[in-house]
């Protein structure tokens, strides 16, 4: 063989060796570009996902903030502020009284309710001025009122001798405060208790003395409840 045709040769392979070498390249160099490409976009969506997360953990941190200022502010305005002792003692003060008044305008007498419809408006506004309800008006009246029907009470059997016999108040008569002495006893929990040895009289009796126990709340100083608190004594 001539060399002209071994040199040609040779050429015609190395052709095709740098043809395939150039190919081989390209697409090497095409897939780099692409992974490129992917890169930056799943880093974009990377941090858009993470910008998101950011604004709504954000978003969040400040709507929980804002519960709790508001969860803070509605116990501070429902928080409860007791009166003082001093304004239950004001209504003890005012109760006694106001009770005795409400026997006489009534017509009360021991052991029996007490029909309060028959009250007036300023006497109602009063009451509820100075006492949770109706009740301790009731309580006070069974222990103070010693007043009858007929303003006789009958000792022994009937027919007996008038030593037998105590005048008494009538229903509607008046009755008379003579000294209510009130000591504030205990102020645990939720209420004041106060004891008051109550001196008083019906129309020109002789005075009688009993002991009281009264409890006011201390949410707003009304009159709970009247106890006696010991015996009388004349």
């Amino acid at each position: 063989m001539p060399k002209s045709k071994k040199h040609k040769k040779h050429l015609d392979r190395l052709s095709k060796l740098l043809i395939a070498g150039i190919i081989v390249l390209s697409f090497l160099f095409i897939g780099s570009v692409m992974l490129l490409l992917n890169y930056g976009r799943f880093n974009s969506a990377s941090s858009n996902q993470d910008s998101v997360s950011s604004h709504i953990s954000g978003s969040f941190s400040r709507s929980n903030k804002a519960d709790n200022r508001q969860q803070r502010s509605a116990k501070k305005k429902t928080a409860v502020k007791n009166v003082s002792a001093d304004v239950a003692n004001q209504n003890v003060q005012q109760g006694l009284p106001l009770a005795l008044t409400i026997m006489q305008s009534t017509k009360a007498l021991p052991g029996e309710q007490i029909d309060f419809n028959l009250l007036g408006s300023d006497n109602t506004k009063k009451l509820y001025a100075c006492f949770v309800n109706p009740a301790p008006i009731q309580q006070f009246n069974d222990i103070v009122n010693y007043g009858s029907q007929s303003g006789v009470l009958q000792h022994g059997d009937a027919g007996t001798s008038a030593d037998g016999q105590v005048q008494t108040p009538k229903p509607g008569d008046s009755y008379t405060i003579d000294q209510a002495d009130v000591q504030l006893s205990d102020r645990d929990g939720g209420n004041y208790v106060f004891t008051v040895a109550f001196k008083y009289h019906a129309n020109s009796d002789s005075p009688r003395t009993v002991p009281l126990k009264i409890t006011c709340q201390k949410i707003d100083g009304k009159i709970a409840s009247i106890e006696q608190n010991g015996q009388f004594s004349y």
